[in-house]
């Protein structure tokens, strides 16, 4: 616990970097999700500092090429739009239990 929280714009600044692709052309790539383009990275019109407040452990989050919000699970790389899942407070109750309804509809 006790991690350094950053804002929106340092997780934006952290993971788009640029590179000499050697013959004088410039390449800007982002370190987490693996895009690269020739063009610079658009920064987002508006920060979600409440998104960023929300990184930790192995969840980060990523802006595309073009601004788009994407969370990215660091160590699986499974990616999400809404964010990590929120850790249980407190162990679910009987009522909570998942419901697999794609499931039953294969019966």
């Amino acid at each position: 616990g006790g991690g350094q929280v950053y804002s929106a714009e340092q997780l934006w600044e952290i993971q788009w970097a640029s590179g000499d692709a050697g013959d004088g052309k410039v390449y800007h790539a982002n370190k987490y999700t693996q895009e690269s383009r020739w063009e610079p990275p658009v920064k987002p019109k508006e920060w979600d500092q409440a998104a960023a407040a929300r990184v930790g452990g192995p969840w980060m989050l990523c802006w595309s090429g073009e601004g788009v919000p994407i969370w990215l699970n660091t160590q699986t790389g499974e990616r999400s739009e809404t964010g990590p899942p929120q850790a249980a407070a407190a162990p679910p109750s009987k009522d909570d239990r998942p419901v697999f309804v794609a499931a039953e509809k294969h019966e």
